[in-house]
């Protein structure tokens, strides 16, 4: 899907897909692809997620992926509300 469209359609394939590990496996990936592209937008998307079942998996990633780059930034992102509900 990565390959063939935007990081925003498939964030949204990725988020539609049915619980699971294939699930997960994807919603990583386009977190890691999507700090790539625009760490705040990657941030932002990952925010919505907060609350849900993948939410720390995917703060996780955008961290990990964004602190590569501009750790400072990550950090102050990951510590903020929501995302610290995420690290739970």
């Amino acid at each position: 899907m990565l390959e063939q469209s935007s990081v925003r359609e498939s964030a949204g394939w990725a988020t539609d897909l049915p619980e699971g590990g294939i699930k997960t496996a994807a919603l990583r990936r386009v977190a890691a692809d999507c700090v790539d592209e625009n760490p705040q937008a990657a941030a932002e998307w990952a925010t919505t997620l907060v609350a849900g079942v993948h939410g720390a998996c995917v703060i996780g990633e955008v961290n990990d992926e964004w602190a590569e780059v501009d750790p400072a930034t990550a950090v102050t992102w990951l510590t903020a509300p929501p995302n610290q509900l995420a690290r739970r």
